[in-house]
């Protein structure tokens, strides 16, 4: 690293691997986990003991994300702060705009603990400051948010190549003020974006389609990662974007994301081919050779060729209860002359050589 420290909130997984001594497991935990916004939250991680974060101090570092804009971030960076959960995130953003911090007391659920979070994770941008962008020159063409490469990213101001892997990675955006839900992506840095980007939209053949899409396909989705592709692809077919709700790791927020960048046709049931049969090739009783149960003369015989099933098992019944009496008794019988032989061979009546001193 020759003395330089990876940014733990901003480091893909590949650098994390190579650069540092974390296994692929604890790499998934940590990439999961962000963003960070001290060190000390690291300790909170399962399998992070005083050992990895030593070792991950030596190589790597916190650097703390750019706070929120209170007026302008998705329900789902709210909902990333401690403390803040969906109910008291839809209760900030219904009571949008704010000109100060000190207006989020009046939203009900915000207590001590919560605001001074708030004052250390987010702000409050001028109210006004998105609506009247600076204006660009007619002549400076608009890059496609979700069409152009890194080096074009690069190009743009205050955007280099660790910020424009995270904007590939965020793909697809729905529109160009979506960016701010990328890490590292704040107001300062967003109005000078705004003037110079745009999102084309997708035309639903160019939407992949739930049902039929690829895994590779569906990673590459927002907040889609391997696993959860994995449970989508498994859950397969849908008929409605609610189903999805049922799986793990889907909640309102993912469901909306995939509703804007999928298709969701329903699949069509399995055709099941019959086959016909013709009259004059429909089976017959001279189709069939007579079969040694029905030529066995110990069995009842069938008179009518085509008895049924169920009056073939009654005949077969009516004859089994006919000679049950004979076989029971048969059974009796010979059991009572066992008896009586060893009770008179016992009793000494009857001695037979050789058995008896």
């Amino acid at each position: 690293m020759d003395g330089r420290h990876i940014d733990l909130n901003s480091a893909d997984p590949t650098t994390l691997l190579r650069e540092t001594a974390l296994d692929i497991r604890k790499v998934e935990v940590l990439v999961n986990a962000r963003p960070f916004w001290e060190d000390t939250e690291l300790r909170m991680l399962p399998g992070f003991g005083r050992k990895t974060l030593r070792d991950l101090a030596a190589v790597a570092r916190v650097v703390p994300p750019s706070p929120i804009n209170i007026n302008t971030c998705a329900p789902e960076a709210l909902q990333g702060l401690p403390g803040l959960g969906a109910i008291l995130a839809r209760r900030i953003i219904a009571a949008r705009p704010y000109s100060t911090l000190d207006e989020l007391y009046g939203v009900k659920g915000i207590s001590q603990a919560v605001m001074l979070t708030l004052r250390q994770r987010a702000d409050v941008d001028d109210r006004h400051s998105f609506e009247h962008p600076a204006q660009v020159s007619p002549d400076v063409e608009l890059l496609d948010l979700n069409s152009c490469d890194e080096a074009s990213l690069c190009g743009l101001p205050r955007v280099g190549p660790a910020l424009a892997r995270r904007i590939v990675l965020a793909r697809p955006f729905v529109d160009v003020d979506s960016l701010l839900e990328v890490k590292g992506i704040g107001p300062a840095i967003f109005s000078p974006l705004r003037t110079r980007l745009s999102v084309r939209a997708r035309a639903p053949s160019e939407r992949p389609d739930l049902n039929t899409c690829s895994p590779q396909e569906m990673q590459r989705l927002r907040s889609v990662g391997p696993e959860l592709a994995m449970r989508i692809i498994l859950g397969r077919p849908y008929t409605h974007w609610e189903e999805l709700l049922e799986l793990k790791g889907v909640g309102m927020g993912v469901l909306a994301r995939l509703r804007q960048a999928c298709e969701l046709h329903s699949m069509p049931p399995t055709a099941v081919e019959a086959e016909f049969v013709e009259d004059e090739h429909w089976f017959t009783e001279d189709d069939f050779e007579p079969s040694y149960f029905e030529n066995a003369s110990g069995l009842p015989q069938v008179r009518d060729s085509v008895m049924s099933l169920v009056a073939y098992e009654a005949a077969v019944a009516q004859e089994i209860r006919r000679r049950m009496p004979l076989f029971i008794s048969g059974w009796v019988l010979a059991f009572a002359l066992i008896a009586g032989m060893l009770l008179l061979f016992f009793s000494g009546s009857v001695r037979v050589g050789g058995l008896l001193p």
